[in-house]
């Protein structure tokens, strides 16, 4: 039985490395006790950062964000901390070319026996074509309904 635990835990780790890689889903952790924040492959594609220029820290992370949206984070973060609680957010980062993306992130607070917490783990995704189609949506909407009052006024002003 020793043996196969190892096996299983091995093709589920390779299944889940499909799964994240192909949703262009990126991993990190937050060690409480060191302070480090590790980043999988897929959050230094997503924020487009250098790994060797990659400090490790939540302060060189929050370069990355924009600066409205890293103090917001950042208190989302240690609030969540505090109150042991999970948490799901959205902001946005430096793009390469000029703007911003947006991302969606979730995160766990992970406790340890004694329910101090210890690490956060979480995960994060670009939202950006989403975000887009929304507001283009949102402008569609407010166009047609400008048309339609402007046709009812139209019509009310015609047979007055």
């Amino acid at each position: 039985m020793k043996e196969i635990l190892p096996l299983n835990l091995k093709v589920l780790s390779e299944r889940f490395e499909i799964a994240a890689n192909s949703a262009r889903i990126g991993i990190w952790e937050w060690d409480l006790l060191t302070h480090k924040v590790f980043w999988d492959k897929m959050m230094f594609e997503l924020y487009n950062v250098d790994k060797q220029n990659y400090k490790e820290t939540i302060p060189d992370w929050l370069k990355n964000l924009h600066p409205d949206d890293a103090v917001r984070f950042e208190e989302e973060l240690h609030h969540s901390i505090r109150h042991k609680i999970n948490h799901k957010t959205s902001y946005r980062i430096k793009n390469k070319q000029q703007g911003y993306k947006n991302i969606r992130c979730y995160f766990n607070i992970i406790t340890d026996v004694n329910g101090k917490a210890i690490r956060v783990t979480g995960v994060n995704w670009d939202i950006t074509e989403r975000v887009l189609l929304e507001s283009e949506l949102v402008r569609a909407k407010e166009s047609s309904e400008e048309k339609i009052r402007n046709i009812k006024e139209c019509c009310f002003n015609l047979y007055k």
